[in-house]
């Protein structure tokens, strides 16, 4: 097939059923985690892969090197708070101080468009109420572009290029 190939772990069943029937890519679960698997995928959405690795791990070490050498990674929601970051030139974990809830997640907070980008549509200035009740927020690196925000001002999407991929660090649904 021509598609871009999407590699997902996690997904929400509506969100795997609209990202299939967008037609716009074909869409895997998530098989393995070996360079050579991933080189086969254009992309790998990792949401609620929930596994504290450190930065040392060797599948921390892949996810890098899978995006250094060209491939695409979404790390959404809980997935970037327990893995160590992969690229932390673009993002990393930040821990939250206003409406916490659960150590890690931000509660009840609108969410704002801080810049047109792709990740997020061409909306800039445009805020709207996520699906879920609850977010994590990130702290941009050098590499990184806060893309949307929290109502404190917290980084919630932060996107990045790295060697020759892209990576984007989504805390919400």
């Amino acid at each position: 097939t021509s598609l871009p190939q999407i590699g997902v772990y996690g997904l929400k069943p509506t969100m795997l059923e609209l990202l299939t029937r967008s037609g716009l890519f074909e869409v895997h679960e998530l098989q393995g985690i070996s360079p050579s698997y991933l080189r086969q995928l254009d992309a790998v959405l990792l949401q609620n892969f929930n596994v504290e690795l450190e930065a040392d791990h060797p599948w921390v070490a892949t996810l890098r090197n899978y995006v250094g050498d060209g491939g695409g990674l979404m790390l959404a929601h809980d997935t970037a708070w327990f893995m160590a970051s992969p690229v932390p030139e673009v993002a990393v974990r930040a821990i939250p101080q206003k409406n916490v809830e659960a150590i890690r997640h931000v509660v009840e907070s609108d969410l704002s468009i801080v810049i047109s980008h792709p990740s997020a549509g061409a909306l800039e200035g445009s805020s709207f109420s996520p699906e879920f009740r609850d977010h994590m927020i990130f702290r941009a690196g050098p590499l990184g572009r806060v893309t949307v925000e929290n109502g404190f001002a917290d980084p919630v999407y932060v996107v990045g290029e790295f060697g020759d991929g892209r990576i984007v660090f989504s805390g919400s649904y």
